[in-house]
């Protein structure tokens, strides 16, 4: 299979046009290839939607089988191994499949140049930089969405910074205890951002959790450290057969961290 292109360089397809290009390919329809028929004319494309739903669109593998006819992670997880391992012996499949990619990836181009960008996918401080070196002409050449984004992001800057009392009056700032003054805030923004990842992944969702994340690790807060370390092994388990198990463990880490924190503080 060929390299994927950058993802900051095209919209990334949805499972439903990796769905249909599927269909369109086999001469299914959707609610066939939904369906839990277990006729090799439908299970042999259904895998192909899992492999090619995993590969291209971003979304998890629970949300993949959720849309794809309420199948759960580990069916979506076993179908796309053994579609991928398929893939890996056998040439006219591979070459099969890269012109499916080839065509889901331009459906979804075709889509992209009607559609405005996320806002999650702004790049801020190059729109900063082009207001700063274009003046005027360039502030108001800003789209919508540009701007709902800057907005958004000083909105952001200055209510954590209004809600976070750092206390500098002491007398010995190097013996101060290593933990952020907003602890609270940080736990807060993480349990939403989990949260809210749980109940739509998106990547709007996925962008506020990725932010706490950063924000709690910034902080230097060590009593954020377990879970840190939890998320980053989710991170590193993503796809493969240890993902649940990994999840489970940072859930375990981040109800430790509520409690420690409500105890503490």
């Amino acid at each position: 299979m060929t390299a994927l292109p950058d993802p900051a360089l095209f919209h990334a397809p949805t499972i439903a046009e990796v769905s249909e290009e599927i269909c369109a390919h086999y001469g299914l329809t959707r609610i066939e290839l939904a369906s839990s028929s277990r006729r090799a004319s439908v299970t042999g494309p259904r895998a192909a939607a899992y492999y090619l739903a995993a590969r291209l669109t971003g979304k998890s593998l629970p949300a993949i089988g959720s849309a794809l006819g309420g199948r759960d992670h580990t069916t979506v997880l076993f179908g796309r191994d053994k579609f991928a391992a398929r893939l890996a012996v056998d040439p006219i499949l591979a070459e099969e499949v890269a012109e499916l990619e080839r065509r889901i990836l331009e459906r979804a181009a075709a889509r992209a140049k009607s559609l405005p960008p996320d806002m999650a996918d702004i790049d801020l401080p190059a729109v900063a930089m082009r207001v700063v070196k274009g003046g005027p002409r360039a502030a108001i050449s800003l789209s919508v969405i540009e701007i709902m984004a800057i907005c958004g992001a000083l909105h952001e800057h200055f209510t954590q910074e209004s809600d976070c009392d750092v206390n500098l009056d002491v007398d010995d700032p190097a013996s101060a205890p290593v933990r952020s003054p907003c602890a609270r805030e940080l736990l807060r923004a993480l349990v939403f951002a989990d949260r809210s990842l749980r109940a739509r992944d998106s990547r709007a969702n996925l962008w506020r959790l990725r932010y706490a994340i950063d924000a709690a690790r910034d902080s230097g807060d060590r009593r954020f450290a377990a879970f840190l370390a939890a998320h980053a092994a989710v991170e590193k388990a993503l796809w493969t057969a240890g993902e649940r198990n990994a999840r489970e463990r940072r859930e375990a880490a981040l109800q430790n961290l509520i409690e420690t924190i409500e105890r503490e503080d």
